[in-house]
């Protein structure tokens, strides 16, 4: 799963249009133009029977909260400064970060839509709730980003932005 920020589309944008869609091994990409060179990147990923995830890729970014002796003095000592990232990792936003174990504990901050019962995930393609969904979700990563960029008072943190992509 890629970063939600890239400089490679990965795909064919039809004349046009700002958005475009790339089929993958276990997920379709949702690709916005946001800037020339620059890429947005939304995972629609099937969970369960009947759900469907919405991500955004963060990489091992988050790792340094999770892999941290005390995570929660360390959400303490961000509150001020990054209430979005304190309020995503208390469970106070529609979303939620996720990791993946098989992907060396990469994670993404994710948002889940109910579907029908084995629910085919092309059908999505193009389905305006879902492009509706992913572009708050991908809204929300650009202000928890530009946050962590801009108030962060850990410097290691910020240097995990510039090493991030995009």
């Amino acid at each position: 799963m890629r970063n939600f920020i890239d400089n490679k589309a990965g795909a064919t944008f039809l004349k046009g249009y700002s958005y475009t869609y790339a089929i993958r091994q276990n997920h379709v990409e949702l690709i916005l133009k946001i800037n020339k060179g620059l890429y947005g990147i939304i995972c629609l990923v099937p969970i369960g029977v009947n759900r469907l995830a919405l991500t955004c890729g963060w990489g091992t970014f988050f790792n340094r909260l999770n892999n941290h002796e005390n995570p929660g003095r360390l959400l303490q000592m961000l509150e001020k400064s990054c209430p979005t990232v304190c309020n995503l990792f208390t469970g106070q936003t529609p979303y939620a970060f996720i990791s993946f174990p098989d992907e060396g504990n990469a994670g993404a901050i994710s948002f889940t839509i109910d579907t029908e019962p084995d629910f085919n995930l092309l059908d999505f393609i193009g389905d305006e709730r879902v492009r509706d969904e992913a572009d708050k979700l991908f809204s929300f990563n650009c202000k928890l980003y530009n946050e962590i960029k801009d108030k962060c008072p850990f410097e290691g943190w910020k240097k995990g932005l510039r090493d991030f992509g995009g």
